[in-house]
């Protein structure tokens, strides 16, 4: 069970220190909690408001204080001058972090966006006092446009060596550059920051984000032993390397910014056996990324194509399946498209169609117009001729979201989703139904650009009924109307 605020006792009611001390950790707020709400309005800080009991108590316990995000404000051209600010926050980040006292550290660090960032001096100060404790990161965050080249290099404690290991660091995620505006910073970080060794010294890492200022070749990491990646902007080449050096990556998720051809070739199909979850956003996503690997434990699969998926681009991915061994084939779940143009209807259907996903438990598809949509709710919910399985026979939650607003194929497709909800809701209530060779749909969700007109009485019906048999349905317009 999960605690309110107000659910705490009252400081009137006497309570065991003890009893006190469980309820505040079990309000201890989560890093990412941190991000959405200020640090005022959460615990520890709105405990020690409360009475002066519960500030002691509060202040005595370290484990509540392991947890900070702190925004440090930047100096901006009209007050070049100002760093008071930027001290106080530093000052009020140091004493937080002195209340954790040995305890593991989750810290984030933020510096708000300004014309000239933070001040040296500040950026010094900032980097010896998480430096002083690096051997207690758990989890760092650090988002700062730095003025000085030497800023993150600045968190090795002084007091030791260097490289000196971070025994406890298991989540980093970095997005630093230098804060010049004019220049590039894919190459401009690159060549005045250096490469930085701060975090290559860290055995318990695990996973690792790099921001839209952040490059892989700028720092040095344990990239053997990562099983998470996630790159806010990288190019196929980069991406590839990356690969490359992580044979433990279990999740990866890329967003490609550039057309360019990498030049290193097929990657060997051992690269990366052990990677299910893979998650692309860009253009030529086929061609110079999944053209080029093999992925035997693949099961969820995420293309967001910028300029849309092409006739080529679904022969590739079918491609990509047969030759990431039967296994693949045989292990994919998970399934998202983003986005299919009305001209590539066809091809959609034959990549769904085909044998190459018989165990697709969940699919997410976004297309231009309800025609496509509409031709692959006939195709699931016709009978199969001969020996032919259904089309996606293992399917339970299946997403669409449709980006035509005057859409003439709105009306055939909401027929068409009448009959593929009818046929594929049912939990075998007769001999016939008991015999399919299918699942049932477990979750619904349609959202699109059409509101000419509330959908007639009974295809509403239809969806309600459907929603009575426990599925789990949702129909709206772009326009947040729930039609169900």
């Amino acid at each position: 069970m999960q605690y309110e605020f107000g659910d705490l006792p009252t400081p009137g009611v006497p309570l065991p220190v003890e009893l006190i001390t469980e309820i505040f950790l079990f309000c201890a707020p989560t890093l990412a909690e941190l991000h959405d709400r200020p640090l005022k309005d959460l615990p520890p800080l709105l405990l020690t408001r409360v009475c002066r009991d519960w500030r002691s108590i509060a202040l005595s316990i370290p484990e509540l204080w392991q947890t900070v995000h702190c925004t440090i404000p930047a100096v901006t051209w009209e007050a070049a001058a100002t760093t008071g600010n930027a001290k106080t926050a530093l000052a009020f980040l140091e004493l937080w972090l002195s209340r954790a006292q040995a305890q593991p550290l989750d810290v984030s660090v933020t510096v708000d966006s300004g014309n000239l960032g933070v001040a040296e001096s500040d950026e010094r100060a900032l980097a010896q006092i998480l430096g002083r404790r690096r051997t207690q990161w758990r989890e760092l965050v650090f988002k700062f446009p730095f003025a000085s080249p030497d800023a993150v290099a600045g968190l090795n404690d002084s007091d030791s060596n260097a490289d000196s290991e971070l025994p406890l660091l298991r989540r980093l995620s970095l997005d630093v550059a230098p804060n010049w505006g004019w220049l590039d910073p894919t190459t401009a970080g690159g060549s005045e920051m250096g490469v930085v060794t701060t975090f290559s010294n860290a055995p318990s890492l695990r996973e690792l984000s790099l921001g839209y200022n952040a490059r892989p070749r700028q720092f040095e990491l344990p990239y053997h032993q990562l099983t998470s990646l996630v790159l806010a902007k990288t190019r196929p080449q980069e991406l590839l390397a990356c690969l490359l050096k992580t044979p433990q990556l279990v999740s990866c998720i890329a967003d490609v910014d550039s057309a360019d051809a990498p030049s290193l070739g097929v990657l060997p199909a051992n690269t990366v056996p052990r990677l299910t979850t893979f998650s692309l956003r860009g253009a030529n996503l086929t061609l110079h990324i999944l053209g080029l690997l093999t992925l035997p434990a693949l099961e969820s699969l995420s293309l967001a194509e910028r300029t849309g998926l092409n006739a080529e681009d679904f022969i590739a991915l079918g491609s990509f399946l047969e030759r990431s061994s039967m296994s693949v084939i045989h292990s994919l779940r998970r399934l998202r498209l983003y986005f299919i143009p009305r001209a590539t209807e066809a091809q959609f259907l034959a990549l769904l169609a085909g044998n190459g996903l018989p165990l697709l438990e969940s699919f997410e598809f976004d297309a231009t117009e309800a025609r496509t949509a509409a031709a692959l709710f006939r195709t699931m919910s016709a009978e199969p001729e001969g020996n032919q399985a259904p089309v996606l026979p293992q399917l339970q939650e299946l997403s669409v979201t449709l980006h035509k607003k005057y859409d003439p194929g709105t009306h055939e497709m909401l027929w068409e989703l009448r009959e593929l909800l009818e046929q594929r809701t049912r939990t075998g209530e007769t001999e016939t139904e008991r015999a399919r060779e299918h699942v049932g749909l477990s979750r619904f969700e349609l959202q699109m650009e059409y509101t000419d007109q509330t959908p007639e009485d009974w295809i509403l019906d239809t969806w309600r009924e459907v929603k009575k048999r426990g599925v789990a349905i949702s129909v709206s317009t772009r326009g947040f109307e729930q039609w169900v």
